[in-house]
Parts: structure tokens; sequence; C-alpha cells
């Protein structure tokens, strides 16, 4: 997503955007991009790799997320100024993690299947992540 997107979901929430900021996706934590020579295929033909460390290979290492980090800086993660405080959108592998914890709002805003907790849900798409917005600001105007 970018800022626009962002800033359009927000809209569409009826949230106002006071200020952003784009931040480096964070999702893989701190680790340093690996480079050719640390990555092996698990077996030849396989579409699995590993990863070969001073104590050998370690297993399960997902080639596309681990050697190409440029995902970090052109998948972003937002941070959104609101009146009601900080939210961040980071897009992750297959979900959107909308987080509200710099708030004073604690509320599970969905009974879907997803992930979720009271400062945080897994948005599957936009559309979802509109109404999981919608729904915080819902249950921002009673508490």
């Amino acid at each position: 997503m970018n800022e626009q997107q962002v800033r359009a979901i927000f809209t569409l929430a009826r949230l106002d955007v006071l200020r952003i900021w784009k931040l480096p996706n964070g999702y893989l934590g701190e680790q340093e991009p690996l480079t050719d020579d640390q990555i092996e295929r698990d077996a030849p033909g396989s579409s699995g790799y590993r990863m070969v460390t001073d104590t050998g290979p370690t297993e399960g290492v997902v080639r596309a997320w681990m050697a190409d980090y440029r995902w970090r800086y052109d998948r972003p993660a937002w941070l959104v100024q609101t009146s009601l405080g900080l939210i961040q959108v980071t897009e992750r592998k297959r979900v959107i993690d909308l987080e509200w914890s710099d708030t004073p709002i604690r509320a599970i805003v969905t009974s879907d299947d997803t992930t979720k907790d009271t400062t945080r849900v897994h948005a599957w798409t936009e559309e979802k992540l509109i109404e999981y917005l919608r729904e915080w600001v819902r249950v921002s105007k009673e508490a």
C-alpha cells in the first residue's frame, strides 16, 4: 500500500489522518538480508531452501522473503496519527496488520476467524481493513 491508499482507507473508515509516517516494514524483525552464499537448496530440484550457517544448515528458510529485503521499503508500514492516537498499518506476507496499542481504545473489532485481540487485528483484504477500522471508530465513540 502507498500513502494515498492508506489515506483513502482511513477516509472510508471515517477517521481523519492528522499526520502519517512511512516506516520500514519490520515484519521479519531486524535480521540482516542473507547473501546467496548463505542459502542453498534443500535438495537438487527442490523448491525449498535452507540457510547455511557456521553450525550447519537451518531448514525451512523461504528464499523469496529472506534473500530480497526490498519489500521492507517497497511495502512499508504506515504510522497514522488520528485524533484518538497512533494507529499502525503493516502489510505482512498475506494479511494487513492493524495495530492501535498507542490509543486508549481496547476492543475486539470483529467476530471473523482471524488473528485479533484488544489492540490489533489481521485483515485479509483492504475491504476488511476498512470494515475493522469503521468498527474501531464506532467503539471509540462509546468509550
